[in-house]
């Protein structure tokens, strides 16, 4: 088995133990939307941002917390919703509900997204 086959299988079973967030409005019917979507295949946290307008500010600061110290996967956005799934080291990123939309299989697509950056990006050579 080569190194990327291992990393890849360990991507995989890594991506069992992720969790999935959706942060957004409780009004914004594409929150709405993205909640239903995620609720339907993975498990999901969700955070409802408690105002009756749109805040930029909240929103990044709430994402940004999610992330935390994780290598990030993708941009987070700043509209309502934001989704991101995370493992203790990486927070793939989905900037949207027309994002989401366009997912078909989201495991599918975390596990992609981990395999991808894992064999594309460059490492640093003193590690």
């Amino acid at each position: 088995m080569s190194w990327i086959d291992i990393v890849w299988y360990l991507n995989t079973v890594l991506l069992f133990y992720m969790k999935w967030y959706v942060v957004g409005y409780s009004w914004c019917s594409h929150f709405q939307h993205a909640v239903k979507k995620l609720s339907e295949s993975v498990d999901t946290s969700v955070y409802c941002l408690g105002v009756d307008e749109p805040d930029r500010e909240k929103m990044i600061r709430k994402v940004d917390d999610i992330i935390s110290d994780r290598q990030v996967i993708g941009s987070p956005g700043v509209t309502s919703p934001q989704i991101l799934c995370c493992s203790a080291k990486y927070a793939i990123c989905i900037p949207g509900d027309s994002e989401l939309t366009a997912i078909s299989n989201l495991k599918q697509f975390a596990t992609s997204k981990l395999a991808s950056y894992k064999t594309f990006v460059p490492h640093n050579p003193c590690n």
